[in-house]
């Protein structure tokens, strides 16, 4: 899911790519708990929840996703879960995506302009 704010200037975020590492991770991390055999023959269970697999299933083409993004994502997530936000789960999910993006936004709306 791309959010893309009614701007001239916007540009195209995605704020699903959070959510998809969390599950990703969580789901891999279980797999390897519960002792399934390996996803390929390239990648353990581990690896493919790595920052940079995961930045690899996230990007295609004309979109990049880094693992140093998907390092900060899962540094915000930890230093504030959704449980602790106080909001719904698309400004939560651009919130972790792009902290910039979320006040920009959340300056907007205490303007009135969205």
């Amino acid at each position: 899911m791309v959010l893309q704010l009614s701007h001239p200037k916007a540009k195209l975020i995605g704020i699903t790519d959070p959510f998809w590492d969390a599950h990703w991770q969580e789901k891999s991390r279980a797999r390897n708990l519960e002792g399934a055999s390996r996803p390929s023959e390239r990648r353990s269970w581990s690896e493919m929840a790595s920052e940079r697999a995961i930045a690899e299933a996230l990007s295609g083409p004309g979109y990049t996703v880094t693992p140093y993004q998907v390092k900060k994502w899962r540094e915000r997530m930890e230093q504030e879960p959704f449980e602790e936000f106080d909001g719904d789960i698309d400004d939560y999910l651009l919130k972790m995506r792009d902290p910039a993006a979320y006040e920009r936004l959340q300056r907007r709306r205490e303007q009135g302009e969205e």
